[in-house]
């Protein structure tokens, strides 16, 4: 009788060191999980920045094109107006080139 008691406290120590074990193991996989969850949560946030980040320069860029659209339109039309004040310069030479030898004729006739 003896004997089974020794065993059976034996086995209820061998029980208590392994329950204790299990919580140590536990208390530091439980840790480890708080640990991982805060990083989780952290990259979650840091994502959100990067996503939110990324919708503003996406928005930037897009307005960077529209208004690039818009010089390049504008300077298209600078460009074809001052071909039209050229042609009306150089018809205004014309014409004046045409008085002036008008004139030149008209002042050789009075002479």
């Amino acid at each position: 009788v003896q004997q089974l008691v020794d065993e059976l406290e034996a086995a209820n120590k061998i029980h208590k060191e392994e329950m204790q074990t299990m919580k140590a193991d536990r208390d530091r996989f439980e840790e480890e999980c708080k640990q991982h969850l805060r990083n989780l949560n952290r990259a979650e946030r840091k994502i959100q920045r990067l996503l939110d980040r990324k919708s503003e320069l996406k928005s930037g860029v897009e307005l960077l094109n529209n208004q690039k659209r818009r010089l390049l339109d504008e300077k298209e039309t600078l460009q074809n107006e001052l071909l039209e004040t050229r042609s009306v310069r150089d018809g205004l030479f014309e014409d004046r080139d045409l008085l002036n030898d008008v004139l030149l004729q008209v002042r050789a006739m009075r002479n």
